[in-house]
């Protein structure tokens, strides 16, 4: 991670804990450290800072349609918090990095935020939205993370790279199908992008993406 990035993703760490109101900086540079701790965990190489500081790039294009911006921000900063990628652990990452996000809310005198943001993170285990959160939230929240898909074809593919680097320890055959069947039901979506705004910038690129890294994974390419 870059200097210029790390710099970054820290000044937008300030400014959204200036505006929750968050009193303690003590506590809130206490967190922060602790999210970068986690995304720079040496097993990742995908759900890493580059992906959050990604996210909060693309949020900021969509940040005026939620209904909460501030929740959804924390959210992206928080959802990959606990990312293990063994078979029975990889089931609970969403789970535990809400539970952490609750904690984290509680932590930085949030209360009021602690459910909004558990919510939110559990929506991005299915990429759907899910009852109990503010709709526009959850889809641009869920859009977010999406929105990688929709990047250049050679983006797509690095991403993809980085993917399987993280589950190196799966076998070539068992990943490529398990991939192939995630990145299908992307594909057997309606529509991938719940937003209008998602959907005109991505929806074209990220099923064409999706369609060629599929016939990939099947032929062996």
């Amino acid at each position: 991670m870059g200097e210029n990035i790390s710099e970054e993703l820290y000044d937008r760490w300030t400014k959204l804990c200036a505006e929750l109101g968050v009193l303690d900086s003590h506590k809130a540079n206490e967190v922060f450290n602790r999210l970068v701790a986690a995304y720079c965990e040496p097993h990742r190489k995908y759900h890493t800072l580059k992906h959050i500081i990604h996210c909060l790039r693309e949020f900021d294009g969509a940040s005026s349609l939620t209904e909460n911006p501030s929740a959804v921000e924390m959210a992206i900063w928080v959802h990959d918090f606990v990312y293990d990628t063994s078979e029975e652990s990889a089931k609970l990452n969403e789970a535990l990095s809400a539970a952490n996000a609750y904690m984290f809310c509680k932590e930085l005198g949030l209360a009021r935020l602690c459910i909004e943001i558990f919510c939110l993170i559990h929506a991005t285990k299915s990429h759907k939205p899910v009852q109990g959160c503010k709709p526009m939230n959850v889809r641009v929240l869920i859009d977010v993370d999406l929105s990688s898909l929709g990047k250049a074809w050679s983006e797509f593919q690095e991403d993809s790279r980085a993917v399987r680097k993280e589950y190196d320890h799966v076998p070539e055959a068992v990943f490529r199908k398990k991939r192939e069947e995630i990145l299908q039901s992307f594909l057997d979506r309606p529509r991938i992008y719940f937003t209008a705004y998602f959907y005109e910038k991505y929806e074209a690129q990220a099923r064409e993406n999706l369609k060629r890294a599929i016939e990939e994974l099947k032929t062996g390419a």
